[in-house]
């Protein structure tokens, strides 16, 4: 099951790297309602425009307790704005915490279009993720080139059923017609 530790994962391994070779890729600018953490760092967003075009959400450092809030409330905006054909890069993800894995779990529920979990209760969080993971969703949002560490605690933790891993994204690009 879930452990409440800080930190559940911790492997530093190093940066894996893939050549992009869509059509045009553009930065798009900072959200106008930023969250309360300064994301510009870490937390990237990028239109990818290929056979379909999608949207490339970047997250740099690990994905924890500091982070997982930010990542929720950029999903949130991005599926506000009909930004569905997420591709979520954790190629930059060293560690990943039970926090994180929350913000994972948020995210395929809004491609889903579903609500987010309440997480101020965290128990509530974890037993909506085991019920969502055991019912399935019908939308298996794409994880692009996750660490070896984050790839360990997403099968430990049965969270790999929610999510389709891919390793190159040029090939993630053109099998986005998911939704």
């Amino acid at each position: 099951m879930f452990t409440l530790s800080k930190r559940l994962f911790r492997v530093n391994l190093p940066v894996m790297s893939y050549p992009i070779k869509a059509d045009k890729v553009e930065t798009v600018a900072p959200s106008a309602h930023p969250v309360a953490y300064d994301t510009a760092d870490w937390l990237v967003v990028k239109h990818v425009h290929g056979r379909i075009p999608g949207t490339v959400l970047a997250i740099r450092g690990d994905l924890d307790a500091s982070t997982y809030e930010a990542v929720i409330a950029k999903v949130q905006e991005l599926v506000q704005m009909n930004e569905k054909k997420l591709i979520v890069d954790l190629s930059e993800v060293p560690a990943i915490t039970t926090a994180g894995l929350v913000a994972l779990h948020n995210l395929a529920r809004l491609i889903n279009g579903k609500p987010a979990t309440e997480t101020v209760n965290g128990w509530g969080a974890l037993h909506e993720m085991q019920w969502d993971r055991e019912q399935g969703l019908p939308i298996q949002p794409k994880l692009l080139a996750p660490q070896p560490a984050v790839v360990y605690a997403l099968t430990k933790s049965g969270m790999n059923l929610l999510f389709q891993v891919c390793e190159n994204l040029d090939t993630t690009i053109e099998t986005l017609g998911y939704a």
